[in-house]
C-alpha cells in the first residue's frame, strides 16, 4: 500500500465547495404559495424534481431569499432587504441564514455542482462503510423500490376527473352507507377474519401470496389515488414505490406539491383520497359480494379484497398516532404544521422540568393546547412503542417455529435495532441527569441513601400476592343421569325440561306386561306356597318341604316387585332438569340400561379451571381465589376443592385458536372451586377468567424470576 492509499483510507474527502465566484441563487423550479397556519402565515415551498425536502418560512424569511439572484453580494441583500422592508440585517447575519439553506439543499445548483456534490456523498457513504466494516440499515424506512408516476398520471388524470366532482361525492357516500349495511350485519364474522388474514405467520404459503397480491394491488391503487388528487389541485408527483416500515412491507407516493399549491381542504383530500378510494372499492365489491352465491370464485375475491381493505385497513391508515394517512389529516383538521414533534418535545420539556428539575425552555402555550399536546404526546408516545414490541414479539414466535430453542437471540437483536435510538437518547440523557444532580448528590448523599434503603427494603418486602390467571368453565357440583333398571314400554312422563325436582320425586313409569304376568304368577304361587305350608304345620306332615317351598316363591315374589318398583324411575338427588323433550319418551320402548334424564344440582356449583403447567408451581400455597365470568364484570369467589392430579385437556370453547405453527399448548390440570348459586344467576358451560392467588412475593422477585427462568431454561 503506498502512500497515497494510505491517506484515502485515513483522511475524509474534502467536500466539493460552491463556487466563490457565484453567489446563493434561487432556484427557478421553486414553487411556493402562502398558507394561513395556527401560528400565522407561512410560505411553503418546494422544488419539483428535486431534493426531498418540503421548506416551510415566514414570509420575512421568504422576501429575503427572493432577492439571492446568483449576482447580489450578501452586503447587497442586506441593504436591499433594509430598503424593502425596513429591518436591518447584518452581512454575517444573512450569511449564516444562507449557509443553513445551504445545508439543506435549498440553492439552485449547477448540473456539474449536483454531480460533483453527488460522487462526494457516495464516496463518503462508502467510505464510512468500509472503515465501520459493516452496513448500517435503518429499519425505520428501507426503500425497496421507486419511480416517477407523472406520466401516467398525466395521461389518467383526464379520464378520471370526474371522481373530483360534487355528484360521484355524494354518490360515494350512498355506497359506503350500503357497504356499512350489508358488511355491519357480519360485523362478527368480518373481525375475526380480518384478524386471521392479517396473521401471516399462522397461514400457508398460498394465503401469504393471496395477501401480498392484493396489498400490491390496493397499494397501488392506494398511492395512485394520492397522486391523481395532488394533480387535480395543481401539483405534480415524482415520485412512487414500495419500501419496509419496520421490515413490513409499504407503499408510498411524494404528494408534497399539494401541500404548497393546494389550499386546506386540498390537502385534505390529498390525503384522504388514498383510504377513501379503498373504501369506495369494497363498497362496490361488498354489493357483488352479497348478491353472489357463497363458493363463486368471484364471491371469494371480493371476499379476500374486503379484508384487506377493510377495517383494519382503514384502523391502521387512518390512525392519527403514527406518521401515515391518518397523522397528517389529523394534522391538518388540527392546523399544526409538525404535531408530533413539537407535542413530543413539549412534553420532553415538561418532564425535564417539572419532574427531574433540569433546564429545559417550555414554549408558552394556552391552556388548552398544552393539555392536548401533552396528551397526544403521551397516547402517541405509548402506541408507537407498543407497536414496536409487537412488532418483535411476532418476529419472535416466527423464528420460533424454525429454530425454538435460541429465537430469542435474532429477535433480541432486531428488538435493539428498533429501539437503539432510543436506547441511545435514554443513555444520552441519564448523563445529563447525572452531571446536573452530582453536586446535590455529593451534598445529600445520606438522605439519598437512605431512601434507595428504603426502596430496596420496599422492593424486597413480600407484599404482592403471585397468582395464575387462567380459563374456566362452570357445571353442577352434583349431576345424575337417570337410566332404566328394566325395560318397558314409557307410559307416563311427569317432568319437563327446567323443573325443579325433589330427592326420590317419580320422573316415569314404565310398563312390563311380562313382568307384571309373572308378578301375579309368582304372587299366587307365594299364597298356595304359604297356605300348604301352614297346613303341613297343623298336620304335623313333611312341614321341612312345604315351609322351603315357601320360602322359595317368597324370594321369587320379592325379586319380582324389586324389579316391579324399578318400573318408576325416581330421581336420586334434588336438582333441575336438563334433559330438552322428556315428553317425547311416552309410547316408546326403551331397553335396560338407557338414559332417561339429567338432573343437576344448581344451587352449588364448581368451577373447573385449566391452569397450566408452567403456571401451577405458583400454587403450592393458596390464599384465595377470584373468578369473572365473560357475561359480567363482577367476580365470584368460592372455596378451593381439589386439584387434579392428572393432565387433562381443555374443554371445548376454552382452546384459543391457533395463532402460530410452532406454538404447543402446555398441559393442563383442573383446579376445581365450588360457588354458591343460591340465586341460580350461574348457569351450566359458562365461561370466564379465574384468579388463584398463591404466597406473596416481592415486587424485585417477581420482576428477576423471569428473566432467571429464560436464562437457566437455556442453560440447562
Amino acid at each position: 500500500m503506498n502512500l497515497a492509499q494510505i491517506l484515502h483510507e485515513a483522511l475524509p474527502d474534502i467536500p466539493p465547495q460552491r463556487r466563490t465566484d457565484r453567489y446563493p441563487r434561487l432556484d427557478p423550479r421553486l414553487v411556493s404559495c402562502e398558507h394561513e397556519e395556527r401560528d400565522g402565515v407561512y410560505v411553503r415551498c418546494i422544488i419539483p424534481g428535486g431534493p426531498k425536502h418540503f421548506f416551510r418560512l415566514t414570509q420575512v424569511q421568504f422576501q429575503l431569499v427572493s432577492l439571492f439572484d446568483g449576482n447580489r453580494g450578501y452586503e447587497q441583500v442586506a441593504q436591499l432587504f433594509q430598503q424593502q422592508t425596513g429591518m436591518s440585517v447584518t452581512e454575517k447575519e444573512v450569511k449564516e441564514f444562507a449557509d443553513l439553506l445551504e445545508a439543506s439543499e435549498f440553492w439552485y445548483r449547477t448540473p456539474q455542482e449536483e454531480s460533483e456534490m453527488l460522487a462526494y456523498e457516495l464516496a463518503e457513504e462508502r467510505r464510512k462503510a468500509i472503515r465501520r466494516k459493516r452496513i448500517n440499515v435503518d429499519l425505520a424506512t428501507i426503500e425497496v423500490c421507486y419511480f416517477d408516476p407523472s406520466k401516467s398520471l398525466d395521461w389518467l388524470y383526464p379520464k378520471v376527473k370526474w371522481i373530483y366532482s360534487r355528484w360521484f361525492f355524494a354518490w360515494s357516500l350512498f355506497m359506503i352507507g350500503v357497504m356499512c349495511v350489508i358488511l355491519g350485519s357480519h360485523g362478527g364474522m368480518l373481525w375475526n377474519d380480518s384478524l386471521y388474514f392479517y396473521n401471516l405467520t399462522a397461514q400457508p404459503l398460498i394465503h401469504v401470496a393471496e395477501f401480498f397480491a392484493t396489498f400490491l394491488i390496493l397499494g397501488t391503487m392506494h398511492e395512485y389515488c394520492h397522486g391523481l388528487a395532488c394533480h387535480h389541485y395543481g401539483g405534480k408527483s415524482h415520485r412512487m414505490g414500495f419500501l419496509l416500515v419496520y421490515m413490513t412491507p409499504a407503499a408510498f407516493c411524494d404528494a408534497a406539491e399539494a401541500f404548497v399549491r393546494a389550499g386546506r381542504w386540498g390537502r385534505i383530500v390529498t390525503i384522504a383520497w388514498g383510504c377513501w378510494s379503498e373504501m369506495l372499492l369494497c363498497s362496490y365489491l361488498s354489493v357483488v359480494w352479497w348478491l353472489t352465491p357463497p363458493g363463486t370464485w368471484v364471491h371469494n375475491i371480493c371476499y379476500i379484497f374486503i379484508l384487506s381493505g377493510g377495517i383494519l385497513s382503514v384502523m391502521i391508515n387512518w390512525n392519527p398516532f403514527t406518521r401515515l394517512d391518518g397523522y397528517f389529516l389529523f394534522s391538518e383538521l388540527c392546523r399544526f404544521h409538525d404535531l408530533k414533534g413539537t407535542s413530543t418535545g413539549y412534553l420532553v420539556a415538561l418532564v425535564r422540568k417539572y419532574i427531574f428539575r433540569m433546564q429545559a425552555s417550555i414554549q408558552p402555550l394556552p391552556p388548552g393546547r398544552r393539555l392536548f399536546f401533552a396528551t397526544y404526546a403521551l397516547l402517541s408516545g405509548i402506541y408507537c412503542y407498543l407497536l414496536l414490541a409487537t412488532l418483535c414479539r411476532i418476529l419472535y414466535h416466527i423464528l420460533y417455529f424454525y429454530w425454538p430453542l435460541w429465537a430469542f437471540i435474532p429477535a433480541g437483536l432486531v428488538g435493539y435495532r428498533l429501539f437503539r435510538s432510543r436506547i441511545k437518547k435514554l443513555i444520552k440523557f441519564t448523563r445529563e441527569l447525572y452531571l446536573d444532580k452530582k453536586e446535590l448528590m455529593l451534598r445529600n448523599w445520606k438522605p439519598i441513601a437512605a431512601i434507595a434503603c428504603g426502596v430496596l427494603v420496599v422492593l424486597l418486602i413480600p407484599m404482592r400476592r403471585e397468582y395464575a390467571q387462567e380459563r374456566f368453565v362452570l357445571e353442577p357440583a352434583q349431576r345424575a343421569v337417570i337410566r332404566a333398571k328394566v325395560a318397558g314400554h314409557v307410559e307416563k312422563v311427569f317432568l319437563e325440561e327446567g323443573q325443579r325436582v325433589a330427592a326420590g320425586a317419580p320422573v316415569a313409569t314404565l310398563r312390563d306386561l311380562s313382568m307384571e304376568s309373572r308378578a301375579a304368577r309368582a304372587w299366587s304361587e307365594h299364597e298356595m306356597a304359604t297356605a300348604n305350608a301352614t297346613s303341613a304345620r297343623l298336620r304335623y306332615a313333611d312341614f321341612a318341604t312345604a315351609e322351603n317351598r315357601r320360602i322359595q316363591t317368597a324370594t321369587a315374589l320379592l325379586v319380582l316387585r324389586d324389579q316391579e318398583r324399578n318400573l318408576r324411575v325416581q330421581s336420586p338427588i334434588a336438582g333441575t332438569v336438563l334433559t330438552p323433550r322428556l315428553h317425547d319418551l311416552e309410547g316408546s320402548y326403551i331397553s335396560a340400561g338407557t338414559a332417561m334424564v339429567e338432573v343437576a344440582d344448581t344451587s352449588t356449583m364448581r368451577a373447573r379451571v385449566y391452569v397450566s403447567e408452567q403456571q401451577l408451581r405458583k400454587l403450592s400455597t393458596i390464599s384465595g381465589n377470584s373468578l369473572r365470568l365473560d357475561g359480567g364484570w363482577i367476580p365470584v369467589h368460592g372455596k378451593i376443592l381439589s386439584i387434579s392430579p392428572d393432565a387433562q385437556n381443555l374443554a371445548s370453547g376454552l382452546e384459543p385458536p391457533p395463532k402460530y405453527r410452532g406454538l404447543a399448548l402446555p398441559s393442563f390440570y383442573s383446579v376445581y372451586i365450588a360457588l354458591d348459586n343460591s340465586d341460580g344467576r350461574l348457569r351450566d358451560g359458562m365461561t370466564g377468567t379465574a384468579k388463584i392467588f398463591g404466597r406473596r412475593r416481592s415486587v424485585l422477585g417477581l420482576v428477576i424470576e423471569p428473566v432467571v427462568d429464560a436464562v437457566a431454561r437455556r442453560l440447562w
